[in-house]
């Protein structure tokens, strides 16, 4: 009776460590699955060098971009421009507009843009154009298109905050894109 007890022990025990075995090797392929599917698309993206409207640039010489990019300091000027003054660190990728509280605060930043848009865009619809510029919205953030940058500014403040920094990112020199 005691051999018997022990060998179903034994083989529940080795049973166990299979089924144990099965699911760790299950979630770490979905682990590397999802990492070489997130791989696979920025590799495909920079080795075709096709660039979508959402992408950010391939190249990137500093970080973080709200400190050293030179569209964070394009933006910088759109904003002294619009009466912020001095404008601190950022966050690191969007630069910050200080509101009356910091539940008040907005957040700018540009991207870079070559060739079509990405299908995402789809999803955003459009307000009324300021100076001839389309302003779309997907209820979290503006875009607008200027110099070949997608500017988004969120959350959507009131319309002649929007007007005033639409018409300064025409107005205000962007610094030159390297040629892609």
């Amino acid at each position: 009776m005691f051999q018997t007890s022990t060998r179903k022990r034994k083989s529940g025990v080795a049973l166990a460590a299979a089924i144990l075995a099965v699911a760790a090797a299950t979630a770490i392929a979905a682990i590397a699955w999802s990492d070489h599917g997130k791989n696979a698309r920025s590799t495909t993206a920079a080795n075709t060098r096709i660039t979508s409207a959402a992408r950010t640039e391939t190249t990137v010489a500093c970080q973080p971009w709200s400190e050293c990019s030179p569209d964070a300091a394009w933006l910088r000027r759109v904003l002294r421009g619009a009466g912020f003054g001095r404008v601190g660190p950022g966050t690191g990728s969007a630069l910050v507009i200080p509101g009356a509280t910091p539940a008040g605060d907005r957040f700018l930043w540009a991207v870079r843009f070559v060739g079509r848009p990405d299908p995402i865009y789809r999803t955003y619809r459009g307000l009324p154009e300021v100076d001839g510029v389309s302003i779309y919205t997907d209820g979290t953030r503006l875009l607008w298109q200027v110099q070949r940058r997608n500017v988004y500014l969120e959350p959507p403040p009131e319309r002649t905050l929007v007007a005033r920094l639409v018409r300064l990112t025409i107005r205000v020199r962007a610094p030159i894109a390297p040629k892609d």
